[in-house]
């Protein structure tokens, strides 16, 4: 074990059924992260004031990394994003973020909606 490994918690939470790739959380002197993939392949995402280390599932954990979501774009051509951050979920486009989507997720909005 390296000493970066001794450091840190890890949870092995599953496989995502879309790549094969492993699934894990990790609680590093930074703070709380999911992980897909292997140490020379993963992606990361920081866990969201919502979700603990201790408790967070495979399902909560792949939903973290389908965000930020393109919805399209403005007529003037700015991009819209749906994202799902600490805050609850928002929409952002240009240089303005709307937060609290009182009636809708950050999964479901459309750019209609939106």
């Amino acid at each position: 074990m390296t000493k970066e490994q001794d450091s840190k918690s890890i949870r092995e939470l599953g496989v995502d059924p879309e790549t094969g790739k492993s699934v894990t959380a990790a609680l590093d002197r930074y703070g709380a992260y999911v992980c897909i993939g292997n140490e020379l392949d993963r992606e990361f995402m920081a866990l969201t004031a919502k979700y603990f280390f201790g408790m967070i599932t495979l399902d909560e954990a792949l939903k973290l990394f389908k965000f930020p979501r393109n919805l399209g774009q403005t007529p003037e051509g700015e991009e819209v994003v749906a994202d799902d951050g600490n805050y609850g979920p928002s929409i952002r486009y240009g240089d303005k973020e709307y937060i609290s989507l009182f009636s809708h997720t950050a999964e479901d909005i459309t750019l209609d909606e939106a």
